[in-house]
């Protein structure tokens, strides 16, 4: 008994920790019941044995009657079991002391920093091992991944520093590797972000560039296979920093290693990256580029499904209006439907919910072609200004499918609403998007239009060139 594990430990302990190991023990939060009342006993006990441990006091079949007076045969038997509850007991004692985090590898860390502190070396290295296997079971290969395995190989560092040199180098090598790990890492999550929310405002990136450009080629020749979010971040930089002219295969790598990899990152961040490649995929198909209206029909759906859109059981109008655009011209009619009626009750907002409800029923209602049931769904009290703009467009589209004479009124009071709008309340690039649709409307409208190829191909080119236009695709479809 003078050997184990928990002598070594009681050898170390002050008056103060006795003391803190007593209240713990009478706590039921600790321990509960009769239990509480023998590991009661062993403490004082033992207690008397300090500050020698004599074989003495320590004799078991001693220490066993007097803890179980009640039992005359094999309560000697029991003793083992009681130490090891008393030696949990020291652990949590410990644990509460350094206010040690939940993580296991970091407990079983820092369990071996109160015992190197205590110049129990045996047990630390003990206590340092666990924490190893603990971490090899990790599946995250986040910046807490690395930022543990450094904090471990500096723990080993410190163990062998007045023991053994060559162990203690080794280490040294171990905590410079793990840190570089880590730091690189870090730097491209903080230059990721940074670009993506320069690119957000538009503002200027190069102060934030800096500090990454010397470390993109060490960060190339990782090997990815060996560190994914490595790779993760790294193909999100080169996509955020081509962001403007990226090329599919660009935009395409980022999802790869995301769908490869996301379950080794944190929730939030994947979800921060899925919306960069949402955002960008729209507007690249909002720009023209016809094969990401697929891929962005895709990416609401599979964000939908992992619970990306909503917040707290609640969805943005905006959102919402986005989806249903997508996904009526995908002609996804009966996608459409469903996702309407899911979220009918779910909409940001509560005041201007039944609307937006409405007008997105409107939307669908027009791709099926039903144009009354459209028009009846409409009304002018949207709240959201780009609701607003987009009822006035609907109605005007309709009006135009049914060749109403009304048509020219309702494009003339709609330039003149932006024109008014756009004096304190519309962004220059609504007022764009608006406009060129009125524009290229009005030349479609327009009889010389008809049966003129040289007017309907430079019609066809200006819309496809035009970087902001609204309705682009129906456009070209009446075009045509």
């Amino acid at each position: 008994m003078q050997d184990s594990k928990l002598i070594q430990i009681l050898k170390t302990f002050s008056d103060d920790d006795w003391a803190a190991i007593r209240l713990m023990a009478s706590s039921p939060y600790y321990i509960s019941g009769r239990e509480a009342e023998k590991v009661q006993r062993l403490i004082e006990l033992l207690h008397l044995a300090q500050p020698d441990f004599n074989a003495q006091y320590l004799d078991k079949a001693l220490i066993a009657k007097k803890i179980y007076p009640e039992t005359r045969e094999n309560n000697v038997k029991q003793l083992p079991k009681l130490m090891s509850r008393l030696m949990r007991l020291i652990e949590a004692f410990f644990i509460h002391q350094q206010q040690i985090p939940p993580n296991k590898a970091t407990q079983q860390r820092l369990l071996a920093a109160a015992f190197e502190a205590r110049g129990l070396k045996v047990l630390a290295a003990q206590k340092l091992n666990t924490a190893g296997k603990q971490l090899s079971k990790e599946s995250s290969k986040g910046k807490a991944f690395y930022w543990e395995h450094l904090q471990l190989a500096e723990a080993w560092f410190t163990h062998f520093s007045s023991t053994s040199l060559k162990k203690s180098t080794w280490y040294l090598h171990e905590t410079e590797q793990k840190l570089d790990e880590w730091y690189l890492l870090s730097k491209l999550e903080q230059v990721v972000w940074q670009k993506a929310q320069s690119i957000h405002t538009n503002a200027e990136t190069t102060e934030i560039l800096l500090p990454i450009e010397g470390l993109l080629n060490d960060i190339a020749t990782l090997d990815f296979g060996k560190y994914p979010v490595h790779g993760v971040y790294y193909h999100a930089l080169l996509f955020l920093l081509n962001y403007h002219e990226a090329k599919l295969e660009l935009f395409q790598e980022v999802a790869h290693q995301l769908q490869l990899h996301s379950h080794l990152m944190e929730e939030k961040k994947v979800k921060a990256l899925q919306t960069l490649l949402r955002i960008f995929a729209t507007g690249r198909y909002n720009h023209g580029e016809q094969a990401y209206l697929s891929i962005s029909f895709h990416l609401y759906q599979a964000h939908l499904a992992a619970g990306y859109l909503h917040f707290d059981g609640k969805i943005h109008s905006q959102t919402l209006l986005n989806m249903v655009t997508i996904g009526l011209r995908m002609k996804a009619f009966e996608w459409v439907t469903q996702l309407l009626k899911a979220n009918k009750s779910r909409i940001l907002d509560l005041a201007s919910a039944p609307n937006a409800y409405r007008f997105n029923q409107a939307l669908l209602s027009f791709y099926q072609g039903n144009l009354e049931e459209a028009l009846s769904f409409l009304d002018d009290t949207y709240h959201n200004i780009y609701y607003k703009l987009a009822a006035r467009r609907l109605e005007i589209m309709i009006y135009y499918e049914q060749q109403s004479v009304l048509l020219d009124a309702k494009m003339e009071a709609f330039k003149v609403y932006i024109f008014r709008l756009s004096q304190n309340q519309l962004p220059i690039k609504p007022k764009t998007l608006n406009n060129s649709f009125i524009d290229i409307l009005r030349q479609i409208a327009h009889p010389k239009t008809l049966g003129n190829d040289d007017r309907i191909t430079k019609i066809r080119n200006r819309i496809k060139t035009t970087a902001h236009i609204a309705e682009r695709e129906w456009l070209l479809d009446k075009l045509a």
